[in-house]
Protein backbone atom coordinates (compact mmCIF):
# COMPACT_ATOMS: atom_id res chain seq x y z
CA UNK A 1 0.00 0.00 0.00
CA UNK A 2 2.94 2.59 1.10
CA UNK A 3 4.70 1.70 -2.07
CA UNK A 4 1.58 2.37 -4.25
CA UNK A 5 1.03 6.12 -1.96
CA UNK A 6 4.65 6.89 -2.74
CA UNK A 7 4.09 5.91 -6.96
CA UNK A 8 1.25 8.01 -6.77
CA UNK A 9 2.96 11.24 -5.14
CA UNK A 10 5.78 10.56 -7.95
CA UNK A 11 3.27 11.10 -10.46
CA UNK A 12 1.93 14.04 -8.90
CA UNK A 13 5.31 16.05 -8.09
CA UNK A 14 6.12 14.79 -12.17
CA UNK A 15 2.94 16.06 -13.05
CA UNK A 16 3.61 19.56 -11.39
CA UNK A 17 7.04 19.87 -12.99
CA UNK A 18 6.02 19.04 -16.12
CA UNK A 19 3.41 22.23 -15.92
CA UNK A 20 5.88 24.20 -14.28
CA UNK A 21 7.98 23.09 -17.31
CA UNK A 22 5.12 23.78 -20.03
CA UNK A 23 3.59 27.15 -18.03
CA UNK A 24 8.11 28.69 -18.35
CA UNK A 25 8.07 27.46 -21.63
CA UNK A 26 4.63 29.38 -22.76
CA UNK A 27 5.66 32.19 -20.96
CA UNK A 28 9.54 31.85 -23.02
CA UNK A 29 9.69 34.28 -25.77
CA UNK A 30 13.63 34.76 -25.97
CA UNK A 31 14.78 34.75 -29.07
CA UNK A 32 17.88 35.26 -31.19
CA UNK A 33 18.44 35.83 -35.18
CA UNK A 34 20.94 34.46 -37.74
CA UNK A 35 20.66 35.92 -41.46
CA UNK A 36 19.54 33.20 -44.12
CA UNK A 37 18.15 33.05 -47.86
CA UNK A 38 15.05 31.34 -47.68
CA UNK A 39 14.43 31.68 -51.37
CA UNK A 40 17.05 32.16 -54.49
CA UNK A 41 16.07 31.28 -57.93
CA UNK A 42 18.51 33.53 -60.67
CA UNK A 43 18.94 36.79 -59.59
CA UNK A 44 15.74 36.54 -56.97
CA UNK A 45 16.84 36.35 -53.90
CA UNK A 46 14.17 36.35 -50.68
CA UNK A 47 16.61 36.39 -47.13
CA UNK A 48 15.12 36.04 -43.68
CA UNK A 49 16.18 36.08 -40.01
CA UNK A 50 15.71 32.66 -38.50
CA UNK A 51 14.40 32.57 -34.80
CA UNK A 52 16.14 30.02 -32.77
CA UNK A 53 12.62 29.93 -30.56
CA UNK A 54 10.13 27.40 -32.05
CA UNK A 55 7.74 29.80 -30.94
CA UNK A 56 8.98 32.99 -32.53
CA UNK A 57 8.28 32.86 -36.19
CA UNK A 58 10.77 33.82 -38.60
CA UNK A 59 11.40 37.36 -40.02
CA UNK A 60 11.32 37.32 -43.83
CA UNK A 61 12.70 41.12 -45.04
CA UNK A 62 11.75 42.76 -48.10
CA UNK A 63 12.74 45.91 -49.55
CA UNK A 64 9.18 46.71 -48.71
CA UNK A 65 6.03 45.09 -46.89
CA UNK A 66 2.64 45.99 -46.64
CA UNK A 67 1.05 43.98 -43.34
CA UNK A 68 -2.19 42.86 -44.00
CA UNK A 69 -2.86 41.77 -40.63
CA UNK A 70 -7.02 41.40 -40.79
CA UNK A 71 -5.93 38.72 -43.27
CA UNK A 72 -2.66 37.06 -41.53
CA UNK A 73 -1.03 37.79 -44.70
CA UNK A 74 1.95 40.23 -45.25
CA UNK A 75 2.56 41.51 -49.43
CA UNK A 76 6.72 41.54 -49.45
CA UNK A 77 8.77 43.17 -52.52
CA UNK A 78 12.29 43.13 -53.08
CA UNK A 79 12.41 44.93 -56.57
CA UNK A 80 9.34 45.27 -58.99
CA UNK A 81 9.84 41.98 -60.52
CA UNK A 82 10.40 40.15 -57.24
CA UNK A 83 7.12 40.86 -55.18
CA UNK A 84 5.42 37.84 -53.07
CA UNK A 85 3.04 36.86 -50.53
CA UNK A 86 3.94 35.20 -46.74
CA UNK A 87 1.68 34.72 -43.71
CA UNK A 88 3.02 35.90 -40.00
CA UNK A 89 4.62 33.29 -39.38
CA UNK A 90 6.72 33.63 -42.36
CA UNK A 91 5.67 30.87 -44.35
CA UNK A 92 5.58 31.51 -48.36
CA UNK A 93 2.24 31.52 -49.65
CA UNK A 94 3.22 33.27 -53.20
CA UNK A 95 6.87 32.71 -54.34
CA UNK A 96 8.57 36.20 -54.88
CA UNK A 97 8.57 36.23 -58.51
CA UNK A 98 5.95 38.58 -59.62
CA UNK A 99 6.00 42.07 -60.93
CA UNK A 100 3.51 44.41 -58.71
CA UNK A 101 1.63 44.89 -62.02
CA UNK A 102 0.78 40.89 -62.05
CA UNK A 103 -0.25 40.21 -58.16
CA UNK A 104 -3.18 41.88 -57.09
CA UNK A 105 -4.86 41.25 -53.28
CA UNK A 106 -8.86 42.37 -53.36
CA UNK A 107 -10.27 44.87 -50.51
CA UNK A 108 -12.39 42.79 -49.05
CA UNK A 109 -13.08 40.83 -45.66
CA UNK A 110 -11.68 37.68 -46.49
CA UNK A 111 -8.10 37.85 -48.62
CA UNK A 112 -8.61 37.01 -52.30
CA UNK A 113 -5.50 37.38 -54.54
CA UNK A 114 -4.66 36.52 -57.85
CA UNK A 115 -1.70 36.61 -59.95
CA UNK A 116 -1.18 35.68 -63.04
CA UNK A 117 2.48 34.70 -65.35
CA UNK A 118 1.29 35.44 -68.84
CA UNK A 119 0.55 31.24 -69.11
CA UNK A 120 -1.23 30.51 -66.09
CA UNK A 121 -3.27 32.60 -63.41
CA UNK A 122 -3.77 31.44 -59.91
CA UNK A 123 -6.62 32.22 -57.69
CA UNK A 124 -6.08 32.33 -53.68
CA UNK A 125 -8.47 32.69 -50.52
CA UNK A 126 -5.79 33.12 -47.58
CA UNK A 127 -3.21 30.28 -47.85
CA UNK A 128 -5.36 28.36 -49.67
CA UNK A 129 -4.82 28.18 -53.79
CA UNK A 130 -9.02 27.99 -54.73
CA UNK A 131 -8.09 27.49 -58.99
CA UNK A 132 -5.78 27.74 -61.38
CA UNK A 133 -6.73 28.97 -65.23
CA UNK A 134 -5.28 28.99 -68.60
CA UNK A 135 -4.09 32.25 -70.00
CA UNK A 136 -4.44 35.72 -68.08
CA UNK A 137 -8.12 36.27 -65.65
CA UNK A 138 -8.51 38.55 -63.15
CA UNK A 139 -10.80 38.85 -59.97
CA UNK A 140 -13.52 41.87 -60.56
CA UNK A 141 -15.70 41.24 -57.70
CA UNK A 142 -15.82 39.34 -53.95
CA UNK A 143 -19.40 38.81 -52.40
CA UNK A 144 -18.29 38.13 -48.77
CA UNK A 145 -22.07 37.95 -47.63
CA UNK A 146 -22.30 34.87 -50.19
CA UNK A 147 -19.35 33.70 -50.72
CA UNK A 148 -18.43 34.22 -53.63
CA UNK A 149 -15.56 35.20 -56.49
CA UNK A 150 -16.40 36.52 -59.45
CA UNK A 151 -13.69 36.51 -62.37
CA UNK A 152 -13.04 37.72 -66.21
CA UNK A 153 -11.20 36.51 -68.87
CA UNK A 154 -11.07 38.77 -72.05
CA UNK A 155 -15.24 38.39 -72.54
CA UNK A 156 -16.27 35.68 -70.68
CA UNK A 157 -16.91 35.76 -66.91
CA UNK A 158 -16.93 32.65 -63.97
CA UNK A 159 -18.07 32.49 -60.73
CA UNK A 160 -17.26 29.85 -57.77
CA UNK A 161 -17.67 29.66 -54.18
CA UNK A 162 -15.05 30.12 -51.22
CA UNK A 163 -14.37 26.28 -51.55
CA UNK A 164 -13.64 26.61 -55.18
CA UNK A 165 -16.76 25.14 -56.63
CA UNK A 166 -18.09 26.59 -60.09
CA UNK A 167 -21.55 27.90 -60.12
CA UNK A 168 -21.23 29.90 -63.75
CA UNK A 169 -17.84 28.37 -65.52
CA UNK A 170 -16.31 31.01 -68.26
CA UNK A 171 -19.60 31.94 -69.82
CA UNK A 172 -19.98 34.78 -72.42
CA UNK A 173 -20.30 38.20 -71.26
CA UNK A 174 -19.30 41.02 -68.53
CA UNK A 175 -20.05 40.72 -64.94
CA UNK A 176 -22.55 44.15 -64.20
CA UNK A 177 -23.31 43.54 -60.50
CA UNK A 178 -25.32 41.01 -58.05
CA UNK A 179 -27.69 41.90 -55.73
CA UNK A 180 -29.90 40.14 -54.09
CA UNK A 181 -29.09 36.04 -55.67
CA UNK A 182 -29.62 37.85 -59.31
CA UNK A 183 -25.70 38.17 -61.47
CA UNK A 184 -26.64 41.00 -63.73
CA UNK A 185 -24.90 40.39 -66.66
CA UNK A 186 -23.82 42.23 -70.32
CA UNK A 187 -23.93 40.10 -73.11
CA UNK A 188 -22.94 42.04 -76.52
CA UNK A 189 -25.40 45.19 -76.14
CA UNK A 190 -27.82 43.37 -73.98
CA UNK A 191 -28.91 42.50 -70.49
CA UNK A 192 -29.42 39.53 -68.74
CA UNK A 193 -30.30 38.50 -64.77
CA UNK A 194 -28.74 34.64 -64.05
CA UNK A 195 -29.60 32.94 -60.67
CA UNK A 196 -26.70 31.35 -58.43
CA UNK A 197 -27.16 28.35 -61.15
CA UNK A 198 -26.44 30.25 -64.16
CA UNK A 199 -30.08 30.68 -65.20
CA UNK A 200 -31.72 33.44 -67.06
CA UNK A 201 -34.34 34.87 -65.32
CA UNK A 202 -37.54 34.66 -66.83
CA UNK A 203 -35.88 33.81 -69.81
CA UNK A 204 -35.99 37.66 -70.24
CA UNK A 205 -33.21 39.57 -72.11
CA UNK A 206 -33.47 43.66 -71.99
CA UNK A 207 -31.70 46.41 -73.70
CA UNK A 208 -30.72 48.01 -70.36
CA UNK A 209 -31.02 46.83 -66.89
CA UNK A 210 -29.90 47.94 -63.37
CA UNK A 211 -29.44 45.59 -60.58
CA UNK A 212 -32.13 44.84 -58.19
CA UNK A 213 -33.17 46.12 -54.73
CA UNK A 214 -36.16 45.62 -52.91
CA UNK A 215 -37.29 42.72 -54.96
CA UNK A 216 -37.52 44.95 -58.22
CA UNK A 217 -34.75 45.88 -60.87
CA UNK A 218 -35.18 48.50 -63.37
CA UNK A 219 -35.07 47.62 -66.68
CA UNK A 220 -35.63 48.85 -70.28
CA UNK A 221 -36.80 47.21 -73.02
CA UNK A 222 -38.43 48.62 -76.95
CA UNK A 223 -36.75 51.62 -75.39
CA UNK A 224 -39.07 51.95 -72.55
CA UNK A 225 -38.75 51.02 -68.42
CA UNK A 226 -40.14 49.09 -66.00
CA UNK A 227 -40.25 47.00 -63.13
CA UNK A 228 -38.72 43.61 -63.43
CA UNK A 229 -39.08 40.87 -59.89
CA UNK A 230 -36.95 37.97 -58.92
CA UNK A 231 -39.72 35.75 -59.77
CA UNK A 232 -39.28 36.45 -63.50
CA UNK A 233 -42.14 38.52 -63.82
CA UNK A 234 -43.28 42.27 -64.68
CA UNK A 235 -44.38 44.38 -61.44
CA UNK A 236 -44.60 47.24 -63.13
CA UNK A 237 -44.75 47.57 -67.28
CA UNK A 238 -42.27 49.55 -69.17
CA UNK A 239 -44.07 52.77 -69.58
CA UNK A 240 -41.15 54.80 -68.63
CA UNK A 241 -38.57 57.17 -70.03
CA UNK A 242 -35.96 56.21 -67.60
CA UNK A 243 -36.09 55.07 -64.34
CA UNK A 244 -33.94 54.19 -60.61
CA UNK A 245 -33.83 51.71 -58.24
CA UNK A 246 -36.49 51.45 -55.51
CA UNK A 247 -35.30 52.60 -52.45
CA UNK A 248 -36.95 52.63 -49.13
CA UNK A 249 -40.04 52.04 -50.97
CA UNK A 250 -39.93 55.02 -53.69
CA UNK A 251 -38.27 54.91 -56.86
CA UNK A 252 -37.28 57.94 -59.03
CA UNK A 253 -38.92 58.10 -62.95
CA UNK A 254 -38.53 59.36 -65.86
CA UNK A 255 -41.74 60.89 -68.14
CA UNK A 256 -40.20 62.57 -71.05
CA UNK A 257 -38.00 65.45 -69.25
CA UNK A 258 -39.34 65.45 -65.84
CA UNK A 259 -38.85 62.90 -62.94
CA UNK A 260 -41.10 61.97 -59.90
CA UNK A 261 -41.68 59.19 -57.77
CA UNK A 262 -43.25 55.91 -58.17
CA UNK A 263 -44.18 53.23 -55.10
CA UNK A 264 -44.42 49.71 -55.39
CA UNK A 265 -47.71 49.40 -57.45
CA UNK A 266 -46.31 51.65 -59.97
CA UNK A 267 -48.62 54.59 -58.44
CA UNK A 268 -47.25 58.06 -58.62
CA UNK A 269 -47.05 59.66 -55.37
CA UNK A 270 -45.06 62.60 -56.60
CA UNK A 271 -46.09 63.44 -59.81
CA UNK A 272 -42.97 64.16 -62.64
CA UNK A 273 -42.18 67.56 -62.06
CA UNK A 274 -37.71 67.28 -61.21
CA UNK A 275 -35.14 67.99 -63.49
CA UNK A 276 -33.84 64.95 -61.99
CA UNK A 277 -34.68 63.09 -58.87
CA UNK A 278 -32.48 60.82 -56.41
CA UNK A 279 -32.92 58.05 -53.62
CA UNK A 280 -34.40 58.54 -50.40
CA UNK A 281 -32.62 57.93 -47.59
CA UNK A 282 -34.07 56.15 -44.69
CA UNK A 283 -34.74 59.05 -42.69
CA UNK A 284 -37.79 59.99 -45.45
CA UNK A 285 -35.80 62.49 -47.54
CA UNK A 286 -34.85 62.80 -50.99
CA UNK A 287 -32.36 65.39 -53.24
CA UNK A 288 -34.31 66.86 -56.32
CA UNK A 289 -33.13 69.29 -59.13
CA UNK A 290 -35.15 71.93 -60.43
CA UNK A 291 -34.49 73.96 -63.45
CA UNK A 292 -31.73 76.30 -61.42
CA UNK A 293 -30.76 74.90 -57.69
CA UNK A 294 -31.73 72.15 -56.02
CA UNK A 295 -34.39 71.42 -53.19
CA UNK A 296 -35.39 68.63 -50.47
CA UNK A 297 -38.32 66.27 -50.46
CA UNK A 298 -39.82 64.27 -47.79
CA UNK A 299 -41.82 60.71 -48.83
CA UNK A 300 -44.71 62.53 -48.25
CA UNK A 301 -44.62 64.92 -51.06
CA UNK A 302 -43.34 67.76 -48.66
CA UNK A 303 -41.09 70.38 -50.28
CA UNK A 304 -38.01 71.65 -48.39
CA UNK A 305 -35.88 74.20 -48.34
CA UNK A 306 -34.28 74.94 -51.71
CA UNK A 307 -30.54 76.59 -52.66
CA UNK A 308 -27.55 76.22 -55.07
CA UNK A 309 -26.08 73.51 -53.91
CA UNK A 310 -27.93 70.58 -51.47
CA UNK A 311 -26.15 68.02 -49.83
CA UNK A 312 -28.04 64.99 -47.30
CA UNK A 313 -26.06 63.77 -44.70
CA UNK A 314 -26.71 60.77 -43.23
CA UNK A 315 -30.13 59.90 -43.12
CA UNK A 316 -32.03 63.34 -41.74
CA UNK A 317 -29.46 66.08 -41.98
CA UNK A 318 -29.07 68.63 -44.85
CA UNK A 319 -26.88 70.86 -45.86
CA UNK A 320 -28.21 74.17 -48.23
CA UNK A 321 -26.04 76.53 -49.79
CA UNK A 322 -25.61 79.54 -51.75
CA UNK A 323 -22.89 81.59 -53.40
CA UNK A 324 -22.55 83.65 -49.46
CA UNK A 325 -24.30 80.72 -46.69
CA UNK A 326 -24.51 77.80 -46.17
CA UNK A 327 -26.49 76.72 -43.38
CA UNK A 328 -28.20 72.30 -41.95
CA UNK A 329 -31.52 72.13 -41.47
CA UNK A 330 -33.14 69.09 -40.01
CA UNK A 331 -35.83 66.66 -40.82
CA UNK A 332 -37.79 64.87 -38.44
CA UNK A 333 -41.50 63.11 -38.98
CA UNK A 334 -43.14 64.83 -36.82
CA UNK A 335 -41.72 68.56 -36.98
CA UNK A 336 -40.68 68.55 -40.56
CA UNK A 337 -37.80 70.67 -42.16
CA UNK A 338 -36.29 72.30 -38.86
CA UNK A 339 -33.56 75.01 -39.44
CA UNK A 340 -30.20 75.00 -37.33
CA UNK A 341 -28.05 77.26 -38.39
CA UNK A 342 -24.97 78.17 -40.36
CA UNK A 343 -22.50 75.13 -41.03
CA UNK A 344 -19.96 74.53 -38.79
CA UNK A 345 -16.81 72.09 -37.73
CA UNK A 346 -17.24 68.26 -38.81
CA UNK A 347 -16.94 65.85 -36.07
CA UNK A 348 -17.19 62.14 -35.76
CA UNK A 349 -20.58 61.05 -35.30
CA UNK A 350 -21.70 65.06 -35.11
CA UNK A 351 -21.74 67.93 -37.06
CA UNK A 352 -21.52 71.65 -34.83
CA UNK A 353 -23.66 74.76 -36.09
CA UNK A 354 -24.09 77.71 -35.08
CA UNK A 355 -27.30 79.71 -34.54
CA UNK A 356 -26.98 83.63 -32.54
CA UNK A 357 -23.50 83.13 -32.05
CA UNK A 358 -23.63 80.19 -30.35
CA UNK A 359 -23.01 76.54 -31.36
CA UNK A 360 -24.53 72.99 -31.34
CA UNK A 361 -24.29 69.94 -31.95
CA UNK A 362 -26.38 67.30 -34.51
CA UNK A 363 -25.93 63.65 -34.99
CA UNK A 364 -26.69 63.66 -39.11
CA UNK A 365 -28.05 59.89 -38.48
CA UNK A 366 -30.72 60.42 -35.49
CA UNK A 367 -31.59 63.46 -35.65
CA UNK A 368 -30.44 64.03 -31.78
CA UNK A 369 -29.94 67.76 -31.33
CA UNK A 370 -27.44 69.64 -28.24
CA UNK A 371 -28.71 72.98 -28.47
CA UNK A 372 -26.84 75.73 -29.64
CA UNK A 373 -25.94 77.27 -25.80
CA UNK A 374 -21.94 76.69 -26.07
CA UNK A 375 -18.93 79.37 -26.98
CA UNK A 376 -16.44 76.23 -28.34
CA UNK A 377 -16.84 72.81 -28.93
CA UNK A 378 -13.44 70.92 -28.42
CA UNK A 379 -13.61 66.90 -29.77
CA UNK A 380 -10.79 64.65 -27.89
CA UNK A 381 -9.70 61.80 -30.06
CA UNK A 382 -7.86 59.68 -27.90
CA UNK A 383 -11.13 59.12 -25.54
CA UNK A 384 -13.61 60.15 -28.07
CA UNK A 385 -15.23 62.83 -26.32
CA UNK A 386 -16.48 66.61 -26.94
CA UNK A 387 -15.37 68.99 -25.26
CA UNK A 388 -18.35 71.61 -24.85
CA UNK A 389 -17.92 75.36 -22.99
CA UNK A 390 -20.74 77.85 -21.76
CA UNK A 391 -20.52 80.59 -19.71
CA UNK A 392 -17.99 79.68 -17.49
CA UNK A 393 -19.20 75.81 -17.29
CA UNK A 394 -17.33 72.58 -19.36
CA UNK A 395 -20.47 69.84 -20.29
CA UNK A 396 -18.44 66.95 -21.86
CA UNK A 397 -20.28 64.53 -24.56
CA UNK A 398 -20.21 60.79 -24.87
CA UNK A 399 -19.51 59.60 -28.72
CA UNK A 400 -23.30 57.33 -28.00
CA UNK A 401 -25.25 60.97 -27.39
CA UNK A 402 -24.33 60.49 -23.24
CA UNK A 403 -23.42 63.26 -20.60
CA UNK A 404 -19.70 61.81 -19.49
CA UNK A 405 -19.60 65.23 -16.94
CA UNK A 406 -21.63 68.25 -16.83
CA UNK A 407 -21.71 71.49 -15.54
CA UNK A 408 -18.08 72.22 -13.88
CA UNK A 409 -16.38 75.61 -13.58
CA UNK A 410 -13.46 74.44 -14.97
CA UNK A 411 -11.80 74.20 -18.15
CA UNK A 412 -11.58 70.21 -19.10
CA UNK A 413 -8.90 68.39 -21.06
CA UNK A 414 -7.00 64.93 -20.53
CA UNK A 415 -10.12 62.20 -19.67
CA UNK A 416 -8.87 59.26 -18.90
CA UNK A 417 -9.79 56.24 -16.75
CA UNK A 418 -13.03 58.35 -15.94
CA UNK A 419 -10.96 61.51 -14.80
CA UNK A 420 -10.45 64.12 -15.97
CA UNK A 421 -7.92 66.58 -15.47
CA UNK A 422 -9.32 70.47 -14.83
CA UNK A 423 -7.69 73.65 -15.00
CA UNK A 424 -8.59 77.20 -13.01
CA UNK A 425 -9.58 79.86 -15.70
CA UNK A 426 -8.01 82.55 -13.91
CA UNK A 427 -4.57 80.77 -12.55
CA UNK A 428 -4.22 78.20 -15.09
CA UNK A 429 -3.31 75.32 -11.98
CA UNK A 430 -4.81 72.04 -12.77
CA UNK A 431 -6.79 69.06 -10.86
CA UNK A 432 -8.79 65.83 -11.33
CA UNK A 433 -12.67 65.29 -11.29
CA UNK A 434 -14.57 62.36 -11.91
CA UNK A 435 -17.17 61.94 -14.08
CA UNK A 436 -19.83 62.50 -11.53
CA UNK A 437 -18.33 65.78 -10.80
CA UNK A 438 -16.55 64.90 -7.33
CA UNK A 439 -13.62 66.37 -7.27
CA UNK A 440 -10.36 64.18 -6.75
CA UNK A 441 -8.25 67.22 -5.90
CA UNK A 442 -8.39 70.92 -6.26
CA UNK A 443 -6.86 72.68 -9.25
CA UNK A 444 -3.19 73.05 -6.90
CA UNK A 445 -0.44 71.59 -9.32
CA UNK A 446 1.48 73.41 -12.40
CA UNK A 447 1.68 70.40 -14.22
CA UNK A 448 -0.80 67.15 -14.60
CA UNK A 449 -0.76 64.49 -16.37
CA UNK A 450 -3.84 61.96 -17.67
CA UNK A 451 -3.98 58.51 -15.54
CA UNK A 452 -2.37 55.88 -16.30
CA UNK A 453 -2.93 52.39 -14.81
CA UNK A 454 -4.20 54.42 -11.99
CA UNK A 455 -1.60 56.93 -11.00
CA UNK A 456 -1.05 60.67 -12.99
CA UNK A 457 2.31 62.75 -13.07
CA UNK A 458 2.15 66.04 -11.21
CA UNK A 459 4.15 69.06 -10.20
CA UNK A 460 3.50 71.00 -7.44
CA UNK A 461 6.08 72.82 -4.95
CA UNK A 462 9.20 72.87 -6.87
CA UNK A 463 8.48 68.59 -6.71
CA UNK A 464 7.76 66.23 -9.50
CA UNK A 465 5.47 62.96 -7.64
CA UNK A 466 2.94 60.58 -8.71
CA UNK A 467 -0.85 60.07 -7.19
CA UNK A 468 -3.30 57.87 -7.30
CA UNK A 469 -6.88 57.86 -8.10
CA UNK A 470 -7.90 59.21 -4.64
CA UNK A 471 -5.58 62.46 -4.59
CA UNK A 472 -2.89 60.60 -2.39
CA UNK A 473 0.69 61.07 -3.20
CA UNK A 474 2.26 57.27 -3.83
CA UNK A 475 5.98 58.50 -4.23
CA UNK A 476 8.20 61.86 -4.58
CA UNK A 477 10.89 62.79 -6.10
CA UNK A 478 10.21 61.68 -9.58
CA UNK A 479 12.02 62.59 -12.73
CA UNK A 480 11.10 65.45 -15.10
CA UNK A 481 11.41 63.30 -18.00
CA UNK A 482 9.60 60.15 -17.38
CA UNK A 483 6.80 58.75 -18.71
CA UNK A 484 3.05 57.04 -17.51
CA UNK A 485 2.88 54.07 -15.87
CA UNK A 486 1.59 50.95 -18.17
CA UNK A 487 2.16 47.12 -16.53
CA UNK A 488 3.23 48.61 -13.15
CA UNK A 489 6.15 50.11 -14.72
CA UNK A 490 7.36 53.79 -16.03
CA UNK A 491 10.40 54.92 -17.85
CA UNK A 492 12.64 57.55 -17.12
CA UNK A 493 15.70 59.39 -17.57
CA UNK A 494 18.89 59.75 -15.81
CA UNK A 495 21.73 61.56 -17.26
CA UNK A 496 21.03 60.69 -21.04
CA UNK A 497 20.03 57.01 -20.01
CA UNK A 498 16.78 55.43 -19.43
CA UNK A 499 15.35 53.05 -17.34
CA UNK A 500 11.84 51.98 -15.32
CA UNK A 501 10.52 52.70 -11.95
CA UNK A 502 7.78 50.70 -10.03
CA UNK A 503 4.89 51.65 -8.57
CA UNK A 504 6.60 52.69 -5.59
CA UNK A 505 8.98 55.20 -7.25
CA UNK A 506 11.50 52.43 -6.85
CA UNK A 507 14.32 51.96 -9.77
CA UNK A 508 13.20 48.49 -11.03
CA UNK A 509 15.08 48.28 -13.98
CA UNK A 510 18.35 50.16 -14.15
CA UNK A 511 19.45 53.15 -16.52
CA UNK A 512 21.05 51.52 -19.06
CA UNK A 513 19.19 52.38 -22.42
CA UNK A 514 19.46 54.84 -24.86
CA UNK A 515 16.03 55.09 -25.33
CA UNK A 516 13.12 53.30 -24.15
CA UNK A 517 9.25 53.01 -24.44
CA UNK A 518 6.02 52.30 -22.28
CA UNK A 519 5.51 48.49 -21.60
CA UNK A 520 2.82 46.26 -23.76
CA UNK A 521 2.10 43.03 -23.51
CA UNK A 522 4.71 42.71 -20.89
CA UNK A 523 7.51 43.62 -24.07
CA UNK A 524 8.69 47.09 -24.14
CA UNK A 525 10.97 48.84 -26.95
CA UNK A 526 14.13 49.60 -25.87
CA UNK A 527 17.71 51.04 -27.43
CA UNK A 528 20.97 49.94 -26.35
CA UNK A 529 24.38 50.73 -28.40
CA UNK A 530 22.28 51.98 -31.26
CA UNK A 531 20.48 49.29 -32.10
CA UNK A 532 16.71 48.56 -31.01
CA UNK A 533 14.98 45.25 -29.18
CA UNK A 534 12.47 44.43 -26.86
CA UNK A 535 12.39 43.97 -23.17
CA UNK A 536 11.16 42.03 -20.60
CA UNK A 537 9.50 43.67 -17.29
CA UNK A 538 13.00 42.30 -15.65
CA UNK A 539 14.99 44.66 -17.94
CA UNK A 540 16.31 41.32 -19.65
CA UNK A 541 16.26 41.82 -23.54
CA UNK A 542 14.16 39.14 -25.11
CA UNK A 543 14.74 39.93 -28.57
CA UNK A 544 18.21 41.43 -28.87
CA UNK A 545 18.95 44.69 -30.06
CA UNK A 546 19.53 44.35 -33.68
CA UNK A 547 17.78 45.88 -35.57
CA UNK A 548 17.26 49.50 -36.77
CA UNK A 549 13.93 50.67 -35.84
CA UNK A 550 10.77 48.90 -34.05
CA UNK A 551 7.67 49.59 -34.29
CA UNK A 552 4.46 47.81 -32.26
CA UNK A 553 1.61 47.77 -35.26
CA UNK A 554 -0.58 46.25 -32.53
CA UNK A 555 -0.90 43.34 -29.93
CA UNK A 556 2.25 41.12 -30.31
CA UNK A 557 3.24 42.14 -33.74
CA UNK A 558 6.00 44.64 -34.24
CA UNK A 559 7.56 45.69 -37.77
CA UNK A 560 11.20 46.00 -37.90
CA UNK A 561 13.99 47.34 -39.91
CA UNK A 562 17.27 45.52 -40.95
CA UNK A 563 20.13 46.47 -42.45
CA UNK A 564 17.61 48.71 -44.75
CA UNK A 565 14.85 45.88 -44.64
CA UNK A 566 11.71 45.58 -43.25
CA UNK A 567 9.64 42.43 -41.77
CA UNK A 568 6.98 41.77 -39.36
CA UNK A 569 8.08 39.75 -35.75
CA UNK A 570 5.47 38.24 -34.71
CA UNK A 571 5.33 37.48 -31.01
CA UNK A 572 1.53 35.97 -31.22
CA UNK A 573 2.37 32.44 -29.67
CA UNK A 574 4.47 32.87 -27.20
CA UNK A 575 1.88 32.75 -24.76
CA UNK A 576 2.71 35.32 -22.23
Amino acid sequence: MQILKNFILLIFLFSLSFSDCKLKKSNFCEAKFQKEIIYEQGDKKLLALISNNPDVPRIVLAESIYDRSPYDLISIRESYFNEGVIDSDGNIIVKPEYSSGNLFIYGSMMPVFWLHDFQTSKVYLSRTLLRTFPGKVRVISVIDKEQLIIIEQEDQFAVFDFAGKDLIFLRRGHYSGYEQGMFLIKVGEKYQFLDRNGKVLGNKTFEDAKEFSESLAPVKLKNKWGFFNNNGTWTIQTTFDEAKQFQNDLAAVKVADQWGYIDRNGKFIVEPQFKDAYEFTKGGIAKVLLSKGCQILSKEGALGPKGDYCNIKGSQLISISSEDSEHYVLFDQRNGFVELGEVGESFPNYFSFRQNGKIGLVSPDTGFVISPEYDSVRYNQTDELYILERSGLTDILNSNGSWFLRGTKESIFGCKENICITVDRKTGRKGYIESNLKKITENIFTYADSFSDGLAKVFRDGNWEYIDTTGKTVFKGAYKNSGNFFQGLAWFEQNGKFGYLNRNGKMQIPVEFDTAENFFDSFAIAKKDGRFGLINTKGEFVISPMFEAIERIEPKRYRVQFEKRYGILNLEKCGL
